[in-house]
């Protein structure tokens, strides 16, 4: 089986063990306020794909996911691999990347949003400073290493890395500073106890980041092998 089909058919076995554990959970514990059933969940999910407002919640988290992933994976992927292949800019932006990428810059959310209030601006900005430092260490080890992967790779690599982390810090970021979008409406349907809302809204975020990480890694498999 070629790469790119057997890491897709992995990703999909996943995505089904999962579903099938959720299933038995959900009759185990018999309490839909606590883990509700995977139909209504999965109804639910329809009901909301659909819908005009929930559309608008998306459209919120879209804008601002683009606006602080795109430029966190060029300035990562760019300076990553500058650092990788020169030892003087090794050492001029390593310590940076390493320092920073080490660091849980989530916490940063609180002072964003004293300076900047609940705009698109902090949402981006945290996105950004989540993903751009890790995804920049990453492709710094890649290319200076001897033998290490192929540029392809490494860039691929690096975009599945700051897509998770990038849709990671956009949802944390709209659980406590937004009043729109995607993680928003999660946090918003905890608070009316509507707990197949906000599962739904866990599955609607969850489901496409891992499909197309699953893209990515596939991609990358398949011109590794």
């Amino acid at each position: 089986m070629a790469p790119f089909v057997r890491t897709l058919v992995e990703a999909s076995v996943g995505l089904v063990i999962i579903a099938l554990a959720w299933a038995i959970a959900s009759v185990v514990i018999d309490n839909a306020a606590k883990l509700p059933p995977l139909m209504a969940v999965l109804r639910k999910t329809v009901e909301l794909a659909g819908s005009d407002d929930y559309l608008r919640h998306v459209s919120e988290s879209s804008t601002a996911l683009f606006l602080g992933l795109l430029p966190a994976l060029v300035v990562g992927v760019l300076l990553g691999a500058c650092a990788g292949l020169s030892p003087s800019l090794r050492w001029l932006l390593g310590p940076l990347a390493i320092t920073l990428g080490g660091a849980p810059l989530i916490a940063l959310v609180p002072i964003f949003l004293a300076w900047f209030g609940l705009t698109m601006l902090t949402k981006a900005l945290t996105v950004f400073v989540v993903a751009a430092f890790p995804v920049m260490i990453m492709v710094m080890v890649a290319t200076g290493a001897k033998g290490g992967a192929s540029p392809v790779c490494t860039i691929l690599a690096g975009l599945r890395l700051g897509l998770v982390l990038g849709v990671s810090a956009l949802v944390v970021v709209e659980f406590v500073a937004s009043s729109r979008g995607v993680g928003y409406f999660i946090t918003n349907s905890a608070n009316m106890f509507d707990t197949t809302a906000m599962v739904a809204g866990i599955v609607l975020v969850a489901v496409p980041t891992t499909l197309v990480a699953a893209l990515l890694q596939a991609i990358e498999e398949q011109v590794a092998g």
